[in-house]
């Protein structure tokens, strides 16, 4: 039961992070047709933000990007991984989820709401941009 509830957690955490991948995307298409100094500084700043709510740090090659450490706990990257760990120690086992598996559950299921919530506002403001 835990380990479902993991997953679940994991699903909405993909899913939000393919948006992140596409919204990275928009704004590379974006910013190749960008004309003007606001225009081009709302573009950095949007990007600024979906690198910082995604964890992803750029790299000059983007293929080493995985390669650098989230620097949040609230994080898309952070989450996917730590939820990705979880799930390997809780379905590992041979017995029920221990003390620790259900409490690091109950903190990532948090940080999860918290991560979401903070990444629908920056879709938001996205589409109003």
């Amino acid at each position: 039961e835990l380990a479902r509830k993991v997953e679940a957690l994991q699903v909405r955490v993909s899913a939000a992070s393919k948006e992140a991948d596409q919204l990275r995307i928009t704004l590379n298409d974006r910013r190749k047709t960008a004309t003007g100094a606001t225009i081009t500084k709302q573009l950095d700043a949007l990007e600024t933000r979906l690198n910082a709510a995604s964890g992803i740090t750029p790299a000059a090659n983007p293929i080493n990007a995985w390669a650098y450490p989230p620097k949040s706990v609230q994080t898309l990257s952070y989450l996917d991984r730590t939820l990705g760990q979880l799930l390997v120690a809780i379905d590992g086992a041979d017995a029920a989820p221990s003390m620790d598996a259900q409490a690091g559950y109950a903190k990532q299921a948090e940080l999860v709401e918290t991560t979401l919530e903070e990444w629908k506002q920056i879709k938001a403001d996205a589409l109003a941009q």
